[in-house]
C-alpha cells in the first residue's frame, strides 16, 4: 500500500464510475488536498475529454478532477507522445516517461521508490472516458 491524496487509489480494481461516485461522496468532507487523478495512456480527442469533464463534474460534489496522460519524451532526438514509450521509434534511444507525482509533472526516473512502485501499478483510463462520454 502506499499513501495516496485520492480516496481511490491509482491502482484499485473498482472501475471508474465508481471511484468517481465514491469520489464525489467522499471529497466534500475534505477542508483540502483531495484529487481525483483520471490517467489516460493515450492522446483523446479533446471534445470526448470536454463532454467526460462537464458530465462527470455536473451536477457532482467532486471538488477537484485532472485527467493526467503519461507523457513519452527522447532526450536524444526531441520525440514526444502521449503514452508509455519505452523506446524511441525515431532514433531508438531510451526514453523518459513524464507524469503527474503529487500536483506537478516530474520524470517519473526522478520519483522516489513508494512514488515509482505506484506508478507501475496505476490503471489507465482512456477507454472507459471514451465510454463515461458517449
Amino acid at each position: 500500500p502506499f499513501y495516496t491524496n485520492q480516496l481511490t487509489p491509482p491502482y484499485t480494481s473498482l472501475e471508474l464510475r465508481h471511484q468517481l461516485e465514491i469520489e464525489a461522496r467522499c471529497q466534500k468532507l475534505f477542508s483540502g488536498g483531495v484529487v481525483k487523478h483520471v490517467y489516460v495512456d493515450r492522446e483523446l480527442d479533446p471534445e470526448t475529454v470536454a463532454r467526460f469533464v462537464i458530465r462527470t463534474m455536473s451536477g457532482s460534489d467532486i471538488v477537484y478532477l485532472s485527467i493526467t496522460p503519461t507523457i513519452t519524451t527522447c532526450p536524444r532526438c526531441g520525440y514526444r507522445a502521449v503514452g508509455r514509450v519505452e523506446r524511441c521509434p525515431r532514433c531508438g534511444s531510451e526514453t523518459d516517461l513524464w507524469s503527474r507525482v503529487v500536483g506537478y509533472y516530474r520524470p517519473v526516473r526522478s520519483w522516489n521508490t513508494g512514488r515509482y512502485a505506484e506508478f507501475t501499478m496505476r490503471r489507465d483510463w482512456s477507454e472507459e472516458i471514451e465510454k463515461l462520454a458517449s
